[in-house]
């Protein structure tokens, strides 16, 4: 009986087009003109992952740097298996997320309040340093205000208290208040790069009609393989990882640290290389000349 109502339950919601549409994508992505596809997406993924070590790790508060790379291979997954408009949704979320990361200020990393709420579930006489004593890192969710009308003004307050985070214009701008950072963008265009990003991807996040549905794009009311979604998909991917990950390079490199044993906010020549990849030539030439010139300020300090 349970295996006949598991059978059901994959029949009536189309669980077997699923698997065939993955068999569509697979066969598609293996002819010459789709290897040039995969090969991208590939690359792309390979880029935002060779920024891991550059994003300073502080527990939960790297949350959102983590959460994007997870909802990247997610949206691949999603269209591969023919969710095309909800692919394109999680693109929209890795860009927020990215910027989350790199605008935000790490804020601190426990407060008094949170020290005495702890001290409140101690043993009687036991005592805590204080905070200048301790790199205090409290567990996951200890204390957590749980505010989500609340906007966040750090990594903390979004990672551990559960405030919202600010819009994504805001954050854009936050990301962009220095003059190395502005300095970039004026020579790039990346803050009308990332608009154009998110404006392309905003219309698969809303109810929007028939136009922007999973069904227009896979051309008919069942999942089925559309390789011009398919396409279409890897066009936007690729836009939102290149400005995600310029965002990344532009937040961290300035304060980098190069010393071969860092555990934190380093990026090695070789990951450098592969993150830069996909950038047009004027992003990585400028975000090259960064890295040489810190990484020269580093060595002679």
């Amino acid at each position: 009986m349970a295996a006949s109502e598991v059978e059901q339950l994959e029949r009536r919601a189309g669980l077997q087009n699923v698997l065939g549409v993955a068999s569509g994508t697979r066969r598609y992505l293996s002819t010459p003109s789709g290897l040039r596809l995969a090969a991208q997406l590939g690359n792309h993924l390979v880029a935002y992952s060779a920024t891991d070590d550059l994003v300073p790790y502080f527990g939960d508060h790297r949350l959102a740097h983590t959460e994007a790379y997870f909802q990247l291979k997610n949206a691949i997954c999603l269209a591969y298996h023919g969710f095309y408009s909800q692919a394109f949704s999680t693109l929209r979320l890795v860009c927020e997320l990215t910027l989350v990361q790199a605008s935000l200020p790490e804020g601190p990393v426990v407060s008094e309040e949170k020290l005495d709420l702890l001290r409140s579930v101690l043993p009687p006489g036991s005592v805590l340093p204080g905070i200048e004593k301790v790199n205090w890192v409290l567990p996951v969710g200890f204390g957590a205000r749980q505010s989500p009308d609340q906007k966040a003004s750090s990594l903390e307050e979004w990672a551990v208290d559960g405030c919202r985070a600010p819009s994504w214009q805001e954050m854009l701008r936050r990301l962009l208040d220095s003059n190395v950072a502005r300095s970039f963008d004026s020579q790039t265009q990346l803050s009308l790069r990332f608009e154009e990003s998110m404006r392309s991807l905003d219309p698969y996040v809303h109810v929007r009609g028939r136009l922007r549905s999973g069904t227009s794009l896979s051309g008919g009311n069942i999942l089925q393989f559309s390789q011009e979604s398919l396409s279409h998909f890897g066009t936007r991917m690729m836009c939102a990882v290149q400005v995600s990950v310029a965002v990344l390079l532009l937040a961290f490199l300035p304060s980098a640290t190069f010393h071969p044993y860092a555990s934190a906010a380093f990026i090695d020549l070789g990951d450098l290389h592969r993150a830069l990849s996909i950038l047009p030539s004027t992003d990585s030439g400028l975000l090259k000349a960064m890295y040489d010139s810190r990484k020269s300020e580093d060595g002679s300090a």
